[in-house]
């Protein structure tokens, strides 16, 4: 089975070379996007690893770019990963293998969190993310925290996907660190929303398809921004405080649950301001 890697990045010199060398002798074919053009040495790590690089016009979040990747990638399987990610040794001796049954079309796998020394931390929370997928049921929608789904069968695996924080601020600073990454992805999300919705890049999927479930959250904080505002924040740290167990990790998995919902506020917030800002011009 041939396994296509796609990568978008932005400057990311400190975490690419990690990331390329422990996918190198998984793929057979590696895609970088880089987002808007570089300004360290990212693309030049990533050319001891591939050709396939394309530097785009800058969006401000790699998610946006997605779409444009998988439309080039040539497997038959798909790993969408990030340049702060590395398959474990287990992963990557087995990731081959996982292609070949016929019966599963997307995995999940352990996504704990390591420090800059390359320590896990987080050892109490069990994370996963869906990472790996059968390119012809795969389906993306090119906007921040949006994951890539499937229309077939996922199957969690409990081998390891290494979530590698960049420096010693990022676990210091973690939640403000977080705020401010969710402001900016908050306020490209509330743009695309309120903006003509055929300018979202998908793959394998269009914004109009509301059997998805991603389409009408998104149709949901679209249209009722503010009715949306009161109910997904709390549902979702709900989701994961409590359904999923981060409570058992402390103030790390409290910190693991406020990231989502906080990004949703934002959202629905920016939604409002927007459309009263348009509103006003006219």
């Amino acid at each position: 089975m041939k396994i296509s890697a796609c990568l978008v990045v932005r400057n990311e010199e400190k975490l690419i070379e990690g990331c390329l060398e422990s996918i190198k002798y998984s793929v057979n074919e590696i895609l970088l996007a880089h987002d808007g053009p570089c300004a360290d040495r990212t693309i030049e790590i990533a050319r001891r690893y591939t050709k396939k690089i394309y530097v785009l016009p800058s969006v401000g979040n790699g998610n946006l770019l997605d779409p444009y990747l998988l439309k080039k990638a040539k497997g038959e399987w798909i790993l969408k990963i990030d340049a702060d990610e590395r398959l474990s040794k287990g992963l990557q001796k087995k990731l081959c293998k996982l292609a070949e049954d016929g019966r599963v079309d997307a995995y999940s796998f352990s996504w704990p969190l390591f420090d800059e020394k390359g320590r896990q931390i987080e050892d109490k929370i069990g994370k996963t993310k869906t990472v790996f997928f059968r390119r012809s049921k795969m389906y993306r929608i090119g906007l921040p925290h949006i994951a890539a789904g499937t229309y077939g069968v996922t199957k969690k695996s409990p081998l390891v996907l290494e979530h590698h924080l960049k420096s010693r601020e990022d676990k210091t600073n973690r939640f403000f660190v977080d705020v401010r990454k969710n402001t900016k992805r908050a306020k490209i999300m509330a743009r695309k929303l309120t903006g003509p919705l055929t300018r979202i890049l998908t793959y394998n999927c269009a914004m109009f398809d509301t059997s998805l479930k991603p389409v009408r959250k998104l149709m949901f904080e679209r249209k009722f921004p503010f009715i949306a505002i009161f109910i997904l924040p709390p549902y979702s740290f709900f989701q994961r405080y409590v359904l999923k167990g981060y409570f058992k990790a402390g103030y790390e998995g409290f910190q693991s649950s406020v990231n989502l919902p906080i990004f949703h506020f934002l959202t629905c917030f920016y939604i409002m301001k927007y459309a009263v800002t348009r509103k006003w011009k006219q």
